[in-house]
């Protein structure tokens, strides 16, 4: 029992490193497209902010 929920944290654990790291990059290389409404730009900064706060990733540049 205790092996399989040692498993099953560790597998979750993983899944937030990455998830956090797809957000970092996410944020490094956060540009305004052409194509998108200056709102359209803050709902996905805040998306990426939102969801790196969720994961308890500070990141301040």
């Amino acid at each position: 029992m205790w092996d399989k929920l040692k498993l099953i944290y560790k597998g979750t654990s993983e899944v937030k490193k990455t998830k956090a790291n797809i957000l970092v990059h996410e944020y490094k290389k956060f540009k305004m497209s052409p194509v998108e409404t200056i709102s359209d730009m803050f709902a996905r900064l805040s998306n990426i902010t939102n969801g790196l706060k969720a994961l308890r990733k500070n990141y301040t540049d």
